[in-house]
């Protein structure tokens, strides 16, 4: 059995591929009785010299079917069965692409299903074997697609890989994160720079206040970013959001920032005694800085937010980016209290299926994801937000490996049971 998606996607827009072999004619026709509408009686639709067969079906919908003697094709759709009777007389079908043929490999070990997928914007054709286990579905990967754009994958392709999850720097109510590597900050930027949900509506005043935080994250960061968002304890204010930066000398790190906030040209309503507060802890005061606004917090974390102000501060040797002074306050103190997110169940059993060197990789616990309408996040794929009500039970974890210009990306889905 195969099961194509089509563009658009919706529940419409896919096809049902079956072989056929003895008996399955009788079978198809049992079928037929049980499932059709008996009220109206199936049309046949003649085209190119080949019957398209449309079922009424009993829930008021119309079933579109190709049968030869060797398969059937069933869809929602007429125009796709229309397309595969194309296909199929001109043999122009996807396993005679390059790109796709490329991704095919023979099976070592059989599989429940292979999966193959391709994002746009994001990576190329990819081929994923999925396996079931408990309450897991895990689909490990490999593409080989590359081209010539600034595309995500070859984005990570440019940076030096990382080691470790996260889980002890993030809080316990985190519900989504990213990791990656940061050592080639040029495609980095060139990549958010072409993202139009970052960069929508930029001046050119705003565009030089990128330039500015641009050099000097560069010259001042590390070899990795983790990006989270975390529920608050006044769940009405909605979800925090924070952007940790590894630093390498965090003295020089924040004289420089606190000179680039002090040089910055004063905006309206805003005074100089207000670009520096302070963060109080019961064992420290952390100075937090107001920076001029910029769209980088948004390119780096895929975050979009209501407004290009940005607050940051340094903690744990780290540099923090938020969006609201209240942010970085709820995660230092979350932190402070060892309430942190190595601690859950599912967390670390998500994490035990994976690699602990990546390129980059993420958590999203969709149940929560799903119903932040504030904070999309653009670097989960629309599939899994386009058919929310199913994967609202999962959380998803996935993770990209780069070795010798190949991507090997792994999913793990952890199904959430009550």
């Amino acid at each position: 059995m195969l099961i194509s998606f089509h563009e658009p996607d919706n529940d419409r827009n896919q096809v049902l591929y079956c072989r056929l072999g003895n008996g399955d004619r009788a079978l198809i026709d049992r079928f037929v009785q049980k499932y059709v509408s008996s009220g109206y009686p199936p049309k046949t639709f003649d085209y190119k010299g080949e019957d398209i067969i449309i079922y009424p079906m009993a829930d008021g919908d119309f079933l579109a079917c190709y049968l030869t003697e060797d398969f059937l094709v069933l869809s929602c759709q007429k125009k796709l069965i229309e397309e595969v009777i194309d296909i199929r007389k001109t043999g122009k079908s996807l396993a005679a692409d390059s790109a796709f043929k490329e991704v095919r490999a023979p099976k070592k070990s059989p599989t429940v299903a292979t999966v193959y997928t391709r994002l746009a914007g994001m990576m190329g054709w990819t081929e994923f074997d999925m396996k079931l286990k408990d309450d897991f579905i895990y689909f490990s990967g490999v593409s080989h697609y590359v081209d010539t754009c600034f595309n995500f994958i070859n984005v990570i392709r440019q940076q030096e890989s990382v080691k470790g999850f996260p889980g002890e720097t993030l809080p316990s109510t985190a519900f989504y994160f990213s990791k990656q590597g940061i050592t080639d900050w040029a495609s980095l930027l060139s990549y958010g720079g072409t993202q139009e949900y970052a960069t929508a509506g930029r001046t050119s005043e705003v565009l030089n206040r990128d330039r500015e935080l641009s050099r000097y994250l560069a010259e001042n960061t590390g070899q990795d970013l983790v990006a989270c968002l975390f529920q608050r304890e006044d769940s009405l204010m909605g979800p925090a959001a924070v952007l940790s930066l590894s630093v390498m000398d965090v003295a020089e790190a924040e004289r420089m920032l606190r000179s680039l906030v002090n040089t910055a040209p004063a905006e309206e309503g805003t005074g100089r005694n207000s670009r520096i507060t302070f963060c109080y802890t019961p064992s420290k005061a952390y100075p937090v800085y107001r920076l001029p606004q910029t769209t980088l917090f948004t390119q780096l974390t895929s975050f979009v937010e209501p407004s290009l102000h940005v607050f940051a501060t340094f903690y744990g040797g780290r540099l923090l980016l938020a969006p609201d002074e209240d942010s970085l306050s709820r995660y230092i103190r979350q932190l402070d209290n060892d309430e942190v997110l190595d601690g859950a169940l599912a967390y670390r059993a998500g994490t035990d299926g994976l690699s602990d060197s990546y390129h980059f990789m993420l958590m999203a616990d969709f149940g929560h994801v799903l119903e932040q309408s504030g904070h999309q996040v653009h670097y989960v794929p629309e599939f899994f937000l386009r058919n929310s009500e199913f994967f609202r039970n999962f959380i998803l974890f996935a993770q990209f490996t780069c070795a010798d210009g190949v991507v090997y990306p792994n999913i793990v889905l952890k199904y959430k049971s009550e």
